[in-house]
């Protein structure tokens, strides 16, 4: 997490973490 994955992973990250909330 601390890592910075390629965008597109990081947007897939970001709409996981707001789909989980």
């Amino acid at each position: 997490m601390l890592k910075v994955p390629p965008k597109k992973k990081n947007a897939k990250t970001l709409l996981k973490q707001i789909t989980k909330l």
